[in-house]
């Protein structure tokens, strides 16, 4: 992957759970010609529909949906995987000259898949031999050699950093030599896609109401008859991977529905919690305040000044 600002868009809408995610994600694939990837950790497992707030094919209003319902309740799903399965439909999504959208609240897969994780065992030691030999080299040769191969390697990232510390230094230069060339810069991070990522921010309190009235608005529309079919029909679930999403671990554990809708709520809004401060350090999300009259404006017109400038010109080098 040559991760320099002609390489074709990607679109990500991320931030809390119950923040308005996916219906913008939809609006924006509808606006852009553009097709959906989720990253969401749950929502792969066929049967997780209503505690996952999977998208029904109504409210995918034609979109293609990636990265849904493709996993069995007693299969594992990892990182690894996501980034492997989400980068191919990136390349293919490309192919078919449409704009990939990713969404979904699971920040350590967008940031894998975002910042390049490596972790097949052939890719990590390719990624280990590099680390190792440029810090044998920095030791060798000092911080002054390490600069000067910077200023060739990485012309982008130092003309914005002069005075860029050695461990931004060395991060670039690894994913340098893995890739080919120069990865993109993203103020706190090295991003191997040209990516805008939208993040949709609501005040604390704000948030914690919509997300009580969405778990109401579950239970109303079947959480915990899902819970009790998968029950009927998988007595071992329990101990599957699936089964630890919130509202489903509840009810699976907690005989009283109120005591259960209560813990729901509770763990949905730490979650919450998590995802902020996990996307925090995420530094090249742009945010947007989901209070102010014309957000919605803001992004759409953000997204179109961003598609434009991110097409290569005709006979262009």
């Amino acid at each position: 992957m040559c991760p320099d600002v002609l390489r074709p868009p990607v679109l990500a809408v991320a931030g809390a759970t119950a923040t308005g995610k996916t219906a913008l994600a939809i609006d924006l694939a509808l606006a852009f010609d553009g097709e959906i990837i989720s990253v969401d950790a749950f929502q792969v497992y066929r049967g997780l529909n209503v505690g996952t707030a999977k998208p029904g094919l109504d409210e995918r209003r034609g979109i293609p949906h990636h990265l849904i319902d493709c996993r069995e309740l007693h299969e594992s799903f990892s990182v690894a995987q996501f980034q492997s399965e989400a980068s191919s439909l990136i390349d293919a999504i490309h192919r078919r000259g449409k704009i990939p959208v990713l969404v979904g609240g699971t920040g350590l897969y967008l940031q894998a898949l975002l910042e390049g994780y490596r972790f097949d065992e052939q890719s990590a030691a390719e990624a280990g031999r590099w680390r190792w030999r440029l810090r044998r080299l920095l030791r060798i040769k000092g911080e002054k050699w390490l600069r000067r191969l910077a200023d060739r390697r990485l012309p982008q990232l130092m003309a914005r950093y002069p005075t860029a510390d050695i461990r931004r230094m060395m991060r670039g230069l690894e994913k340098y030599y893995l890739y080919g060339c120069e990865p993109v810069d993203r103020k706190h991070g090295l991003t191997v896609y040209n990516a805008l990522v939208i993040g949709l921010r609501w005040p604390r309190d704000a948030l914690y109401r919509r997300i009580d009235r969405r778990v109401d608005e579950m239970f109303a529309n079947g959480l915990a008859e899902e819970v009790e079919t998968i029950r009927k029909n998988n007595h071992e679930a329990g101990e599957w991977q699936s089964l630890r999403a919130i509202g489903y671990r509840q009810l699976w554990e907690i005989g009283d529905r109120q005591v259960a809708i209560a813990a729901i709520k509770r763990a949905t809004r730490n979650l919450a919690k998590r995802q902020e401060t996990w996307f925090r350090r995420m530094g090249y999300i742009k945010w947007y305040d989901v209070t102010t009259s014309d957000w919605r404006q803001m992004i759409f017109a953000d997204v179109g000044d961003f598609l434009v400038r991110s097409v290569r010109p005709a006979g262009g080098v």
